[in-house]
C-alpha cells in the first residue's frame, strides 16, 4: 500500500510540475473534464484514491497527513457526487480566467503537497 501512495504522490509532484512549466494546460484539462460523465469518473477516482490514502496511513511515517489527505480527497470526491454540472461549469470558468501567475502559484502548492505526502510515507 505504501507503494501505491508513493507512486501516487509521485504523479501528484509530476502534475505540479506540468502545470508550473504549462500553466495553459490547465484551461485544456479543464475543458475535458466539464462533461458530466468525466466529472462524476474523477470523483469516484477520488473516493477510491481516499479510501487507499485512509487505509495506507497506519502504515505510513506520519499517519495523520496521510489520513488527513485521505479525507480531504473524501470530502472532495463526495462533493463532486453531489455538484450540480453548473456549478462545475462555474468553478471551470473561473479557473480558466485566471492570470498565469495564480495557476503557477497553485502549481507550486500541488508540487509542495505531493512532496509532503512523498516524505510523510
Amino acid at each position: 500500500m505504501r507503494t501505491a501512495i508513493l507512486i501516487i504522490s509521485w504523479l501528484i509532484v509530476a502534475e505540479g510540475v506540468l502545470f508550473l512549466i504549462w500553466p495553459g494546460l490547465l484551461c485544456t484539462v479543464l475543458r475535458f473534464f466539464r462533461n458530466s460523465f468525466w466529472m462524476y469518473m474523477l470523483s469516484l477516482l477520488r473516493i477510491a484514491l481516499s479510501i487507499l490514502f485512509l487505509f495506507g496511513a497506519a502504515q505510513s511515517r506520519v499517519s495523520i497527513i496521510t489520513g488527513g489527505f485521505g479525507v480531504l480527497l473524501l470530502i472532495a470526491g463526495a462533493a463532486g457526487l453531489v455538484m450540480k454540472q453548473q456549478m462545475y461549469n462555474t468553478i471551470a470558468l473561473w479557473w480558466q480566467e485566471r492570470r498565469l501567475i495564480t495557476v503557477r502559484i497553485t502549481a507550486a502548492f500541488v508540487m509542495l503537497t505531493g512532496a509532503v505526502l512523498i516524505y510523510c510515507t
